[in-house]
C-alpha cells in the first residue's frame, strides 16, 4: 500500500510539472505551453504530410501554383488549416492563465506585505506607548519590556495576521497578581508582627496625625507581575499596600488605553468594576485589610 502511494504520489508530481501552470516561471520555460502549442502543430504536420501522400498516390498532387491548384489546395488541405488556429488559441490560453496565476500572486505578497507592515507599525506604537508611560512614572520601580507585553495582549497578532484586540486576560492576571501580594502580605504581616504608630498630640491634647497607623516590624516586597510588566515597591507602612495597588491600577488603565486597540473603552471599563470589586472585598472605610479580621 505504501509502494502504491508513493507511486501515486510520483505520478503526481510528474503530471504536474509537465502539465502544471507555474507561475514562478517564465512563460516559456512551462512545458505545457509547448505541449499546447507543439502537440496540435504535430499533429497538423502529420495530417498534411499524410494528405499530401495520398494525392501523390492518386496523381492530384500539383505542386504548380495556379488557380487550379490553389483551388484544389483549399480544398484538399481545409481540415488542416484550420486547425493551425488551435496551436495559437491554445499558446495564449495558457499565456492568461499564467498571467492570471502571476497576478494572483502578486496580490497575496502585496497583501502579505500589508499586513507585515500593520503588524510591525502596530508594534512601534505600542513600544512608544510604553516608553510613554515609563517616562511619565519615571521610576525603576515599574518595569515595562514592550517585545513581551505586546505579545501578552496581542497573542493573535503576527506577520501574517493584523489582531488588535486586547486580550482579555490580561485582566484575569492582573487580579490573581493583585490577590497574590494581598494573601502574601496577610501572611507576612502575621509572620513578623505589625507596631502601631504613635499619634501626635498638640498641646491642647487634641491628635494631629489622624488615626493610629501600624507599620511592619520588617518590610514587605510588593511585586505585581504579569508578562512584560513587573511593578515592586517596599512597605513600611501597612496602609501603603492600597496606594501600590492604585499606582499599579492607573498603569494598567494607561496600557490598555492604548489607542492601537479596538476594544480599549470596553476594557478600561472592565478594569475598574473589578478594581472597585477587590477594593470593597479586601479594604474597609479606613482602607485597611479586613482580610486580617476575617
Amino acid at each position: 500500500m505504501l509502494y502504491l502511494l508513493k507511486t501515486w504520489n510520483s505520478l503526481k508530481n510528474i503530471f504536474r510539472y509537465f502539465f502544471g501552470i507555474h507561475e514562478d516561471k517564465a512563460l516559456h520555460k512551462n512545458w505545457i505551453f509547448w505541449i499546447a502549442v507543439l502537440v496540435p502543430l504535430g499533429i497538423i504536420c502529420w495530417l498534411m504530410y499524410t494528405l499530401t501522400q495520398d494525392l501523390i498516390a492518386d496523381g492530384l498532387y500539383n505542386p504548380h501554383v495556379s488557380s487550379d491548384s490553389l483551388a484544389s489546395f483549399l480544398n484538399y488541405y481545409a481540415f488542416p488549416i484550420t486547425l493551425l488556429t488551435l496551436p495559437l488559441t491554445l499558446g495564449v490560453m495558457i499565456n492568461r492563465f499564467h498571467s492570471s496565476k502571476q497576478k494572483a500572486k502578486s496580490n497575496r505578497l502585496v497583501e502579505q506585505n500589508n499586513m507585515a507592515n500593520n503588524f510591525y507599525n502596530h508594534y512601534k506604537y505600542f513600544s512608544e506607548h510604553c516608553e510613554a508611560i515609563n517616562t511619565r512614572f519615571e521610576s525603576s520601580l515599574v518595569t515595562i519590556k514592550p517585545e513581551v507585553l505586546y505579545k501578552q495582549m496581542f497573542p493573535h497578532s503576527s506577520v501574517n495576521k493584523s489582531e488588535n484586540e486586547i486580550d482579555i486576560s490580561i485582566i484575569t492576571d492582573a487580579f490573581k497578581s493583585y490577590m497574590s501580594n494581598i494573601d502574601s502580605f496577610v501572611k507576612h504581616t502575621e509572620s513578623v508582627g505589625l507596631e502601631p504608630i504613635p499619634t501626635v498630640m498638640n498641646e491642647y491634647g487634641e491628635p494631629t496625625s489622624g488615626p493610629s497607623k501600624f507599620y511592619l516590624k520588617e518590610l514587605f516586597t510588593y511585586i505585581f507581575e504579569i508578562p512584560g510588566l513587573q511593578v515592586t515597591a517596599n512597605i513600611t507602612v501597612e496602609s501603603e499596600l492600597l496606594g501600590h495597588i492604585k499606582n499599579t491600577h492607573e498603569v494598567l488603565l494607561m496600557l490598555v488605553n492604548f489607542h492601537g486597540a479596538t476594544n480599549s473603552n470596553q476594557l478600561v471599563t472592565s478594569l475598574n468594576i473589578k478594581f472597585d470589586e477587590l477594593i470593597q472585598d479586601c479594604f474597609d472605610e479606613k482602607k485597611e485589610l479586613v482580610t486580617k479580621i476575617d
